[in-house]
């Protein structure tokens, strides 16, 4: 882990406005971490323009890549990435690229384990050029992973309102050196914390 400053992050989705610098000025964030939506081309627009509005007002960015199972995982990465490259950024500018390991919905009509899905899908960020990690709470990982995927980044999700990184209780393998983001806050926007590790330059 970074023994730098952290940033200050915020994490936003089609419910938040497209136009973030209200947000932004509010929670005094320095990193925004996007969801790639691809459920609609609506959906798409808002990814698009919540990238650059971040951008444009002074702040790094990531996407997020929210994970379903049901779904085949190289298209549906593939697809979500593709978000990325509609709106004109490439592995330079966009700091990280996360799998948000987190939905349940979708775990009965999956045609892969949760570990194959992931591994599938981390091959496809790689091979595009950007840097990949896993956002997930422990609540979701432990009795769902078996694999090992802790050479990977972890953002967790854990809120106890402590924004930092050491507070975070590890798992999955994960040490404290791979610990590069914490989800500390969700009530009206997700909060975050970054290690200065996630916008040390861009790609692999």
């Amino acid at each position: 882990m970074s023994s730098g400053r952290l940033l200050r992050g915020i994490d936003v989705s089609n419910y938040q406005p497209p136009d973030l610098a209200g947000l932004i000025r509010q929670y005094h964030a320095e990193h925004v971490v996007v969801r790639l939506s691809t459920e609609s081309q609506r959906h798409r627009e808002i990814a698009w323009a919540q990238l650059l509005s971040a951008l444009g007002n002074g702040c790094s960015v990531s996407g997020y890549v929210w994970c379903y199972w049901d779904l085949d995982p190289r298209q549906h990465v593939q697809d979500a990435l593709g978000v990325l490259s509609e709106a004109g950024l490439g592995p330079n500018e966009v700091r990280m690229v996360w799998l948000d390991v987190e939905d349940t919905e979708s775990l009965a009509l999956s045609r892969c384990s949760v570990d194959e899905w992931l591994r599938q899908a981390v091959s496809v960020v790689e091979a595009a050029g950007y840097r990949v990690g896993i956002y997930t709470g422990q609540w979701f990982w432990q009795p769902r992973v078996r694999g090992d995927f802790s050479r990977l980044p972890l953002w967790a999700a854990q809120y106890d309102g402590i924004p930092t990184l050491e507070s975070v209780r590890l798992f999955g393998g994960w040490t404290r050196e791979m610990v590069w983001g914490k989800q500390y806050s969700g009530d009206e926007i997700d909060l975050d914390v970054f290690s200065e590790l996630v916008i040390q330059g861009g790609g692999l």
